[in-house]
């Protein structure tokens, strides 16, 4: 038969008890791990196929970006002389195109029988002198003969091209370096004949 524990024998064995409990409880504690890190986004261009230094690590989301749109090119457009407004008169054609209307007297002063028969030809034939600007424009590089054989009813062309080709030449290297100066000029009705008598007479008249 077993005896009864004194009080202090009791008191021991909660004592240990307790102890005991508590030792286990805190070898029974639950350890929390650090939660798993955030997924990595990786932006990559379209086209790639690999991204360095991802390799091997999960959690990683590819998203494929659109390019951004390119820029649009620049287009500019010029005006057919009859659509411009009402100042663009032939009398103040030297005043919007300052450097042409410069270049084009210093070419009638080296170049003054040229310059005589391009103005006066275009007193009697605007059409074909606004034919041949045009065609100097929109042809950069072709020589004038390329231009007289399709067109051999043209004697003037002879008489220029024997006489004045160095003078000629010129003529068109100015309206192909004037593009628009040159065709704003012939759109008007005998322009050059007018830029002629009244902004370059003294270049080229006796």
């Amino acid at each position: 038969m077993r005896r009864p524990l004194s009080s202090s024998k009791s008191i021991s064995a909660l004592t240990a008890m307790v102890a005991l409990f508590g030792c286990a409880s805190r070898r029974s504690q639950v350890v929390v791990a650090a939660p798993p890190p955030t997924a990595e986004l990786v932006v990559v261009a379209p086209g790639v196929t690999g991204v360095t230094g991802v390799t091997g690590v999960t959690g990683v989301e590819t998203v494929a970006v659109a390019p951004q749109p390119a820029t649009p090119a620049q287009v500019v457009v010029v005006a057919d002389p009859s659509s411009t407004q009402q100042n663009a008169s032939v009398e103040n054609w030297a005043t919007r195109h300052a450097a042409a209307a410069k270049e084009l007297g210093t070419w009638a002063h080296a170049n003054p029988e040229a310059a005589k028969f391009v103005f006066e030809y275009d007193g009697h034939h605007p059409e074909r002198n606004r034919e041949l600007v045009l065609w100097a424009v929109y042809h950069p590089g072709e020589d004038i003969m390329t231009f007289a054989a399709k067109h051999p009813g043209w004697e003037w062309f002879d008489k220029v091209a024997a006489r004045h080709r160095a003078g000629t030449d010129q003529f068109l290297e100015w309206t192909r370096h004037n593009p628009v100066a040159a065709e704003e000029l012939v759109g008007h009705p005998r322009g050059l004949l007018w830029v002629g008598e009244h902004l370059y007479a003294s270049e080229w008249r006796p």
